[in-house]
């Protein structure tokens, strides 16, 4: 429903109907954090709030160098800055209503703490058997992921999420079974699993397999592999590890 009330929401906005207002409020009241509304925010404040006339202007010092940003209307200036660059960097001579926003790269095992270790995950890459972290262009390499479950691990489904090397690509997965999913590649250099895990069940069997090609020569760091628990923040990580293509 609130999908249908934001296309009806920016509909309005364009025709400029006498709903358009009312919509608007429905949509914000009902927004959650699943369904973002955020794009539907900006096109109802550049579409019904005045323009304005007044150029904002700033000044930022960084290293010793001073620059001056002009900013002409729903003009937008952005910066890329390490930790170190942004506890350095002075702002100065701020002229008009100028908005700030920051947004922080990270990986997901900075952000969510599983304090009580319920589970965890392995990965391990191999190429004919033997495991390794250095192969050759055109390499079949087989990854291995081992869920690991304390005996206190809520039953359920988790989704296992792996990262692809930027230098390999996905291949294929082996037959599902009944507790594993096949794989899915998520855009470009993921791949989903979902497991379900029921302890009572003593054949259960929870290693997981995939396969990649060796495609491009170079050493790439592989971010950490995820398993989360579908209801609850309770997640694992494997180490982030280095792979070599030669």
């Amino acid at each position: 429903m609130l999908e249908l009330t934001s296309l009806c929401s920016v509909l309005a906005l364009k025709l400029n109907a006498d709903e358009k207002n009312e919509l608007y409020n429905y949509m914000i009241d009902n927004s959650s954090d699943e369904i973002l509304t955020n794009m539907e925010k900006l096109m109802y404040i550049s579409n019904v709030i005045p323009k304005s006339s007044v150029i904002g202007k700033f000044s930022y010092e960084l290293d010793g160098i001073t620059k001056e940003v002009n900013l002409n209307k729903n003009q937008t200036f952005r910066l890329t800055l390490s930790k170190e660059k942004l506890q350095r960097i002075k702002f100065s001579n701020v002229v008009g209503d100028i908005a700030v926003s920051s947004s922080i790269m990270t990986s997901p095992a900075a952000l969510i703490k599983d304090e009580n270790k319920l589970v965890g995950i392995n990965r391990s890459y191999s190429f004919n058997g033997v495991t390794k972290n250095s192969f050759k262009q055109s390499d079949t390499i087989k990854v291995t992921l081992e869920p690991i479950f304390k005996a206190n691990t809520p039953f359920g489904y988790y989704q296992i999420t792996d990262i692809i090397p930027a230098g390999a690509r996905f291949t294929h997965t082996p037959s599902r079974n009944d507790y594993i999913e096949e794989a899915y590649p998520l855009g470009s250099q993921k791949v989903v699993f979902w497991i379900n895990y029921d302890k009572n069940y003593k054949k259960q069997k929870n290693e997981i397999s995939y396969y990649l090609q060796a495609v491009s020569e170079g050493t790439y760091t592989i971010d950490n592999a995820m398993m989360k628990h579908e209801k609850s923040d309770i997640a694992g990580f494997s180490s982030r590890e280095t792979m070599e293509i030669k």
